[in-house]
């Protein structure tokens, strides 16, 4: 999916490889994809098992048939009442599930061979509903009285948490949709981010919550950006510079879903 910009939204977005994996000649294994359906903002971020030697292509693939499940259902726009939410994601990752099941079958491959985890969300001006499964990260900001009030980051999914330590759920676990967490927040949001596990340590506090000095920079660039794609690409650079390569060698993924002030014309 391309980047596109909402009425008094904007999505931006960017995947890179980490420093180990440069090393190691491999591919980014993260993935991301979005898209605008009937005044909704879809997005699905992944990524892509380490010990897994095609996740990178699960991850691509299953980001991109969630956000198509996400889409065909939300066509008619935001749903009145919270409980469709819950068939809504249960079908975006039933169909992410049945992609990689179809991969591994083409290639007499086993589905873990094409592990990921699976992070998804849907925004609009009516609220915000979250869908996760592994480690990745979600983390939202509300204000306190308006569009342009103060508020706070708060965090709208965390990382998951398997039975034994640095362990987390994969899209290709025979059990995963057992596992999904969904989340339906009934007021509006004026941002939210998507982020990969390789972010950890920058995007959450020794209270594991938002750590608010990474998250505000980024909330201004999102309203000063004049452009998506040099904005995506600023958002890569960042990703991939030297004092956040310093914090983590793996793979990054950030995706920002932002409202707009009122009229405002970038």
């Amino acid at each position: 999916m391309t980047t596109s910009t909402l009425t008094n939204w904007r999505l931006l977005g960017a995947s890179v490889t980490g420093t180990s994996h440069t090393k190691s000649g491999l591919p980014c294994q993260d993935a991301h994809a979005y898209c605008e359906v009937a005044g909704c903002a879809l997005i699905a971020v992944a990524d892509g098992a380490g010990s897994a030697e095609r996740s990178a292509e699960g991850a691509q693939r299953a980001s991109q048939a969630a956000l198509a499940a996400m889409a065909a259902a939300l066509s008619g726009g935001w749903p009145a009442t919270p409980e469709p939410w819950r068939d809504v994601f249960a079908a975006a990752y039933a169909a992410a599930k049945s992609e990689l099941e179809q991969l591994a079958s083409a290639a007499g491959r086993p589905s873990r061979a094409f592990a990921t985890t699976l992070l998804c969300a849907g925004i609009s001006d009516q609220g915000l509903a979250v869908a996760q499964l592994g480690d990745g990260v979600a983390a939202a900001f509300a204000p306190t009285g308006g569009a342009n009030a103060a508020g706070d980051w708060f965090l709208a999914a965390q990382p998951q948490r398997g039975e034994y330590a640095n362990e987390t759920y994969f899209l290709s676990q025979d059990d995963a949709l057992q596992h999904l967490e969904v989340a339906v927040y009934a007021e509006p949001v004026r941002a939210l981010a998507l982020m990969t596990d390789g972010l950890l340590r920058l995007v959450l506090n020794g209270q594991r919550q938002p750590h608010v000095p990474f998250f505000e920079p980024l909330l201004a660039f999102g309203v000063e950006v004049d452009d998506a794609a040099q904005g995506n690409g600023q958002l890569a650079a960042f990703l991939a510079s030297e004092r956040v390569c310093a914090r983590t060698d793996d793979d990054k993924t950030v995706v920002l879903a932002l409202r707009l002030p009122p009229g405002f014309r970038a």
